[in-house]
């Protein structure tokens, strides 16, 4: 086991450009998709320079997912790290720290696994719903700007699923870990993925696109389980689009919703999504971790919406001299 093992992989992220140059790619301009067989290129590193997008497949990849597809590494399984981090720590001049895996950080990195593959199929899946096209159409949103945000659907759940399985992971993990979920990865739902301040997918919720203000019972969002044995999205210490916002210049705009994060994002607003709940402390560590000291209130205008701002003034940020409202 690397016992700094988020920390390597997120030093390694943050090497894209430089491993793109290495296999001879100008990082600052568009190159051949690794994926897809094309003459023109349609391939460019996004602006957080820890993936590149391609126009032509929509494939979103990180330096690890670069590795397999241009070197043929492994990104799973026993050959990950003699093979594939070892090789690149050595090239980048990265230090791993080793010690043995315990079972339970063993489950932990193999759920880590599941969901980044789980956001790649997400990404992959090319067939839009209506009601999915029609809710980004009036968000503003185009295909790429959403691919680039990293929404997707799962317009087929079993074929979802059936490349989960057929990756190794059994049925019972995917329940644990809350992938097995037919009511959020739904056709007509529009996935939004959680990623880590390093750019990692920790989970998903979901928009459901048919729903109808009034006398719709079904939710209006599905949201991803927090707790258990594996968890990995721990919702509380997570913020909507925190990979983004901490590489952008002060102030970062706080939304409620992921919506307005995307829209802002589009208009060059740094901003991040509480994703619906309570503002936490650890939240609030985490702004301050990753330097967003200047920070904008945007929650909703009703009653509960002032309740929560204050709540946070109050309760939460109050702790936290460092940061400014």
């Amino acid at each position: 086991m690397i016992t700094n093992f988020e920390e390597v992989v997120a030093q390694l992220k943050a090497r894209l450009p430089e491993y793109l140059i290495s296999k001879g790619i100008d990082p600052t301009k568009k190159f051949l998709c690794p994926v897809h067989s094309e003459k023109t290129p349609s391939c460019h590193l996004l602006p957080d320079k820890l993936r590149v997008f391609c126009h032509g497949c929509s494939g979103m990849w990180d330096i690890l997912d670069l590795v397999d597809k241009l070197d043929g590494k492994p990104i799973r399984g026993p050959g990950f790290i003699p093979e594939t981090i070892k090789p690149l720590c050595d090239q980048f001049d990265i230090k791993m720290e080793l010690a043995p895996l315990t079972e339970q950080q063993r489950l932990y990195h193999e759920a880590r696994s599941a969901y980044k593959l789980a956001a790649q199929v997400i990404l992959a899946n090319t067939t839009i719903s209506h009601p999915v096209n029609n809710y980004m159409t009036d968000h503003g949103w185009s295909l790429d700007i959403a691919r680039a945000a990293s929404l997707g659907e799962v317009y087929d759940f079993q074929a979802f699923i059936n490349v989960l399985l057929e990756t190794g992971y059994s049925r019972e993990f995917l329940k644990e870990i809350d992938l097995d979920r037919p009511d959020m990865f739904a056709p007509g739902h529009l996935i939004f993925t959680f990623h880590d301040e390093h750019g990692s997918p920790v989970g998903f919720t979901s928009r459901n696109c048919d729903w109808k203000p009034g006398t719709d019972q079904r939710s209006k969002y599905v949201n991803q389980r927090t707790g258990g044995d594996i968890d990995v999205f721990q919702k509380g210490k997570r913020l909507y689009n925190i990979h983004v916002a901490k590489k952008c210049d002060s102030p970062v705009y706080i939304f409620e919703g992921q919506p307005n994060v995307v829209t802002a994002t589009l208009l060059g607003i740094p901003s991040v999504a509480i994703g619906g709940t309570s503002f936490t402390e650890d939240q609030a560590l985490l702004l301050s971790e990753n330097g967003i000291r200047d920070i904008i209130l945007c929650l909703d205008g009703d009653q509960a919406g002032q309740n929560a701002m204050e709540r946070i003034l109050d309760k939460r940020l109050s702790e936290h001299h460092e940061i400014k409202v």
